[in-house]
C-alpha cells in the first residue's frame, strides 16, 4: 500500500493524543511486516512537506530542516519541533558537536544554533544557499551562481569568490609601444579571480606573468610584438573596447563535503570544485581536467557528496556517481550503483559501508564485505522522493577501526524526504 501523508497525518495526531511516539513501523507501506523493527517510518509534523537535510550528532541526538524554516530536534524517542528564526526554506544543516549547528536555505539565510534555539547570522549574499559542511577548522557554506562562503577571523561570514558574476572589465588604453608593459594598463585586482589554469587566485597582483607573443592568457591580446604582461583577470576587445566576460566560480553549487584543508562541491552541469591550501594558500580548482581526452565526465547536476579516506564522491541525476580515488586523485565515473534514478543524498561509515537515497522512494545500500559485495536495494514501499541520509555509529567508540571481515558497523541512520517523511533505522 502507498505511503498517505494526508491519513498519516491523522494517524499521528491520534497517537500524540494518547501519549504515543508519532511513529508508524513498516507494516501498511509495502514492506515485509518482520523488518518493522529495523525501519520506522513517521511524519513528525504534518504541517511541513518537505524535509531537505539531516544531521545526525549521536544516536539520541539528530536534526532535520525542511520548507518554510522548519527545524526538528530528536532526543533518541521523539522528534520535537525547534524555532528557526525564518520562514525560507532550508536546504542544508551540519553539526559541529552539539553545541555548534548550522543551516543554509533560501535568499542567503544561514541559521546557527549553541545547542538551544537558532538565530540568523548576517550573510553577505542572497542566492539561495543549499549546502553547508565543514570540520574542526573550516565550515563552508554553497550556493547559487557559484557562491562559497565560509567563517572569517571574527566569527561573521564572508563570501571567498566575490568575482562570480558577469561584469564589465575597463576599457584598455595605449595597448601598443609600451615600455613598461608589466605594470602598465591593467591594474591589480584585489579579489580573487579565475587563473588560465583554472586556480582561483586570492593573492594576485603584478607583475602579471609574462607570455608568448599571440598567446596571452589564451584570447587576451598582447600588447605589442614582443612578449609582455598578460592583461588578466582585466581583458580587452583588439580595438581596446569593453569586454564582457565571467570568472571565479561559474555554476550553481549544491553540495559540499569537507576533510582538514580539502574540500569538494558539485553543483549544475556536472561542476565540480576542489579546494586545497598548497603553501597555505587556499585555492579553488575547477577540476575540468577530469578526462582531458573526452572533457567532463558528465554535465548532469550533481547534489550530494560525501568523503571516506582518500575517496571523495559526487552523486546526482540519472544516478551519475563520480569518484576521486587513487594516487594522482583522478575523477572516475563509478558505474557500480547501476540505477537511473536522481541520487539525492549519500552518506556512509567507510568505503565498504555506503548508502545513498533519491526520487521514488529509492534507498541503496553498499555493502563491500564478503563474496557478494555490491548495492542491494532497500524496499520501503514508498514513492516519495528522498532528500538525504545522514547516520552515526551506535556504539561511539566504533569508529573506522571495525573488523573489515565482520560486515558494516551497526549505526543508526535517518532518512528524510517529501511528504513530510523521516525515516528511521535502528
Amino acid at each position: 500500500m502507498p505511503f498517505h501523508p494526508a491519513r498519516v497525518g491523522i494517524v499521528s495526531a491520534v497517537m500524540v493524543l494518547l501519549g504515543c511516539p508519532n511513529t508508524t513501523g513498516l507494516p501498511g507501506t509495502g514492506v515485509d511486516a518482520g523488518r518493522a523493527s529495523e525501519w520506522k517510518i513517521s511524519r513528525p509534523d504534518p504541517d511541513v512537506a518537505n524535509w531537505r537535510s539531516v544531521w545526525a550528532e549521536r544516536p539520541s541526538l539528530a536534526w532535520a530542516v525542511g520548507d518554510d524554516g522548519a527545524i526538528i530536534r530528536f532526543d533518541g524517542t521523539n522528534w520535537t519541533r525547534v524555532d528557526s528564526a525564518t520562514a525560507e526554506n532550508l536546504e542544508s544543516v551540519w553539526a559541529r558537536g552539539e553545541s555548534d549547528i548550522w543551516a543554509v536555505g533560501w535568499n542567503g539565510t544561514i541559521l546557527h544554533s549553541t545547542g538551544a534555539e537558532f538565530s540568523a547570522v548576517p550573510s553577505p549574499t542572497t542566492e539561495h544557499l543549499f549546502g553547508v559542511h565543514g570540520d574542526h577548522d573550516s565550515i563552508y557554506m554553497v550556493g547559487a551562481r557559484g557562491v562559497i562562503l565560509t567563517l572569517d577571523a571574527d566569527g561573521g561570514v564572508r563570501d571567498m569568490l566575490a568575482e562570480r558574476t558577469i561584469r564589465e572589465f575597463p576599457v584598455c588604453e595605449n595597448r601598443v609601444n609600451i615600455d613598461d608593459a608589466v605594470n602598465a594598463i591593467c591594474v591589480a585586482n584585489p579579489e580573487p579571480f579565475l587563473l588560465p589554469n583554472g586556480e582561483i587566485d586570492f593573492d594576485n597582483g603584478p607583475p602579471w606573468p609574462t607570455c608568448d607573443v599571440g598567446n596571452c592568457c589564451g584570447d587576451t591580446p598582447y600588447f605589442n610584438d614582443e612578449p609582455a604582461a598578460c592583461c588578466y583577470p582585466f581583458k580587452c576587445d583588439p580595438d581596446g573596447g569593453v569586454l564582457r566576460a565571467r570568472v571565479g566560480v561559474d555554476a550553481d553549487l549544491k553540495t559540499v563535503w569537507v576533510s582538514g584543508d580539502y574540500a569538494v562541491t558539485c553543483g549544475g552541469n556536472g561542476a565540480v570544485y576542489k579546494y586545497t591550501e598548497p603553501g597555505g594558500v587556499g585555492q579553488w580548482r575547477k577540476e575540468q581536467d577530469l578526462d582531458p581526452d573526452a572533457g567532463q565526465l558528465t554535465q548532469d547536476s550533481l547534489v550530494t557528496s560525501w568523503g571516506a579516506g582518500s575517496s571523495t564522491y559526487c552523486a546526482g541525476q540519472d544516478g551519475t556517481l563520480l569518484r576521486l580515488a587513487g594516487a594522482d586523485q583522478s575523477w572516475v565515473r563509478d558505474t557500480s550503483v547501476r540505477t537511473p534514478v536522481y541520487l539525492q543524498g549519500m552518506w556512509g561509515t567507510w568505503r565498504q559501508d555506503r548508502w545513498v537515497v533519491g526520487f521514488n522512494g529509492t534507498v541503496i545500500h553498499y555493502n563491500g564485505y564478503g563474496e557478494d559485495a555490491g548495492w542491494f536495494p532497500e524496499d520501503l514501499g514508498l514513492t516519495q522522493h528522498l532528500r538525504a541520509v545522514h547516520g552515526v555509529f551506535k556504539d561511539p567508540d566504533a569508529g573506522i577501526d571495525f573488523d573489515p571481515d565482520a560486515g558494516p558497523p551497526a549505526t543508526r541512520l535517518f532518512i528524510v524526504g517529501a511528504g513530510g517523511t523521516v525515516i528511521q533505522r535502528h
